[in-house]
């Protein structure tokens, strides 16, 4: 058996979470279900600083089961740079590298994704109808950001088509952030809010890269519905979001961020996916 934990979108900051019990918690959880490694789709919390600081004492927590994530748009909000999310930053951070999985012929391939507003072309919309919509309304006008987002999108799909190409003969697992798939995309009778904001959930190109290279299963996150696993293509697809319980935002009802984040885990054997 190879057992992997699939979670995203945490907010453990959001959602008011006691981090240091937190990890006490998970860790033993994730040991006693012998997990053997845990993958993380991003938006853990909206600072950079707390994100890779919550990841490093989980790992500590439980030293034999490496932890991989990758960076969420509410991850980039606060205390990093564009140029330092495309770095190291450190080891369980997974944007634009590979971890393979010691005894089996898979390997997971990291990369946060962007968006380029392929998700609503039902609109009759410009880019810069997307990119002023985005400044006045969307969380993201916060992040720090040089170039337009097809442009940063694109040189996603081009760091992750590397991967993949070196990837031919091992079964890929790609872990991303943003909507990799236009099937989980909503749309609505109207052409305010919602349909635009699908603009910025993810790409149709990304779809159609996973389905090139005959990637096995995708983990995402960035929408907070809870979904059962689906086959789209070559893929399974999995989203695992916790969400957030506050104010008026209610996506979760359990007694505790611990009960919420243990019935949105999943656990999957990598054997079942050959």
């Amino acid at each position: 058996m190879t057992l992997i934990a699939l979670t995203s979108d945490n907010h453990l900051d959001l959602n008011k979470v006691d981090i240091a019990e937190l990890v006490v918690n998970q860790a033993q959880f994730l040991t006693q279900a012998h997990v053997e490694l845990l993958l993380i789709a991003g938006d853990i919390a909206n600072d950079f600083g707390l994100t890779t600081s919550y990841i490093k004492n989980l790992q500590a927590a439980m030293p034999e089961i490496p932890v991989r994530f990758v960076a969420g748009n509410h991850d980039m909000l606060r205390n990093v740079t564009y140029a330092q999310l495309q770095g190291v930053v450190m080891p369980e951070y997974l944007n634009h590298k590979i971890y393979d999985v010691p005894e089996t012929n898979w390997r997971i391939i990291g990369g946060n994704g962007w968006y380029d507003y392929s998700f609503a072309d039902n609109l009759d919309k410009k880019v810069t109808d997307f990119e002023h919509w985005k400044r006045a309304y969307w969380v993201d006008g916060q992040i720090e950001q040089s170039i337009s987002d097809p442009e940063r999108l694109n040189i996603e799909l081009n760091e992750i088509e590397q991967l993949f190409k070196q990837a031919t003969e091992k079964s890929i697992l790609f872990l991303t952030h943003f909507i990799p798939n236009k099937k989980f995309i909503r749309y609505t009778d109207d052409n305010r809010f919602w349909n635009m904001a699908n603009g910025m959930m993810g790409s149709t190109k990304m779809e159609k890269l996973i389905e090139k290279y005959q990637v096995k299963i995708v983990h995402f996150g960035h929408i907070h519905d809870a979904q059962t696993p689906v086959k789209v293509g070559s893929a399974w697809y999995f989203n695992q979001a916790v969400g957030v319980h506050r104010g008026k935002t209610i996506e979760w009802h359990e007694p505790s961020f611990f009960d919420a984040w243990k019935r949105r885990l999943r656990i999957i054997n990598l054997q079942d996916y050959k």
